[in-house]
């Protein structure tokens, strides 16, 4: 069965705090290992590393303009003093956003002197948590990694020096005017990708 099907299966066949989602590589909700990445109040880079057959998969079907499906697995998020956060937005391949706010700035000022919006071609999506303890989001980022190919931003050797897709997270609080608590957090257990190949 191709590692789609058992990624789809693993969702339609348990409860998302407590499964292993099958073919996927995500560990089940009982582990204590570190968490993948730690959104903070300040925006932060994860490198997600690629596999050689998923990164040759992946520019195959950049080159060839085919590519489609592009599964982001942020699974296991688990928020602390989160009551005041909108939303969290994923970034692709935007590293500079990283430290471009000093803590305490006012969100408006910060949004406008890093220069995101939601029509920033790096923008891969965003997330919003609902009220379980511990949670699961699929993001397909495959039409921002497209975008972001044809423009030139992103090439093979681009991933192949960084060793990786990198993601930048931003956490964004409900009152603009506003900066997230200092003790805000948002573990991510495991991030994965899932590029389905023929």
């Amino acid at each position: 069965m191709a590692l789609a099907a058992h990624l789809v299966a693993g969702f339609a066949g348990c409860a998302l705090t407590a499964c292993t989602l099958a073919g996927s590589g995500v560990p089940g909700a009982g582990t204590a290992a570190a968490p993948a990445h730690v959104v903070t109040a300040a925006p932060g880079t994860h490198t997600l590393p690629l596999p050689d057959q998923t990164r040759r998969c992946l520019l195959a079907k950049l080159e060839n303009g085919e590519l489609r499906v592009v599964r982001l697995t942020l699974a296991g998020l688990r928020p602390r003093n989160a009551g005041t956060l909108k939303g969290v937005r994923i970034f692709v391949e935007r590293p500079a956003l990283e430290g471009a706010a000093a803590e305490g700035r006012a969100h408006a000022r910060h949004r406008t002197q890093t220069g995101t919006s939601p029509v920033d071609p790096h923008a891969a999506g965003a997330i919003a948590l609902g009220l379980e303890a511990e949670q699961t989001y699929v993001l397909n980022i495959a039409p921002t990694l497209d975008a972001l190919w044809r423009s030139g931003a992103l090439d093979a050797q681009t991933l192949s020096t960084h060793g990786g897709l990198r993601l930048t997270f931003i956490a964004d609080p409900w009152d603009e005017a506003q900066a997230l608590p200092r003790d805000f957090a948002l573990s991510i257990r495991h991030i994965g990708l899932d590029v389905p190949c023929d």
